[in-house]
């Protein structure tokens, strides 16, 4: 349960582009992780003020406190939203970052569905993957691959950044929901990548900067856990010095 040979040879490729184009040591760092030490908000706070303190240790973390960040509350909309709670619904995610210009000296919004505030580990991703997407878009050289890979750079980034652990289990969020009498299923996306890939780069970051697996699992779901597994397994085999030789591959969008 680990990613096809050619996406992991991508995934290596991007390991030395990290740091010639982003500055971000891939062997240095620490993985975050869902407890009050990363994470010691103030519990008093509510809404945006709750969301923007959580964004303020994301940002810490991220190494990232020359830049000014803000959270831009939205609403969900749309027929998925209208549909929520009917068979088969399918809501949409939000990928962070935004499309929309900023005026020079204003602070980088990040979007967020104003109900997140009520899943923390969700937001924490948002807000990891929202400052991804701006430091991505620093880098000194385009990154390795297609063009159609370019959301799964930004999934790495957030990765390398620390926020593995959140990407992994949001990318891919299966729940069901009921409203009244009707019970449905929602499915919500965050990024390119999926469980498999995303627990693959988490493994790997995991695996450079010498963490503990037994301290990363507990907070991992199911299903990204063992995938998290599986890639540690697979690197285990592997030598270091072939990140650098793996990374030569191209490719195949």
């Amino acid at each position: 349960m680990v990613p096809p040979e050619e996406l992991i040879a991508w995934l290596f490729g991007l390991v030395p582009w990290l740091r010639t184009s982003l500055d971000i040591a891939p062997r240095r760092g620490t993985i975050v992780l869902p407890v009050e030490d990363d994470f010691p908000v103030d519990t008093s706070l509510e809404g945006l003020a709750l969301a923007e303190d959580f964004l303020s240790f994301v940002v810490e973390h991220a190494g990232m406190s020359d830049r000014r960040f803000s959270v831009r509350f939205q609403e969900e909309r749309g027929a998925a939203a209208a549909l929520k709670g009917m068979t088969h619904a399918m809501t949409p995610g939000i990928t962070g970052g935004t499309a929309m210009p900023v005026a020079r000296g204003k602070p980088l919004p990040i979007p967020v569905l104003a109900q997140t505030i009520r899943d923390t580990p969700r937001l924490i991703a948002l807000l990891g993957r929202g400052v991804a997407h701006y430091r991505a878009q620093e880098a000194r050289a385009a990154a390795p691959g297609p063009d159609t890979m370019r959301e799964a750079v930004v999934d790495v980034v957030g990765v390398f950044l620390g926020f593995g652990v959140f990407l992994a289990n949001a990318c891919h969020d299966a729940r069901a929901y009921e409203s009244g009498g009707m019970k449905g299923f929602a499915v919500q996306r965050l990024g390119q990548l999926g469980p498999i890939e995303m627990s693959y780069a988490l493994a790997l970051r995991a695996h450079l900067v010498g963490a503990e697996p037994k301290e990363i699992r507990p907070h991992l779901r199911e299903n990204a856990r063992a995938c998290f597994d599986a890639a540690l397994r697979d690197l285990s085999k592997r030598s270091l010095d072939e990140i650098g030789a793996l990374g030569e591959m191209p490719y195949r969008s």
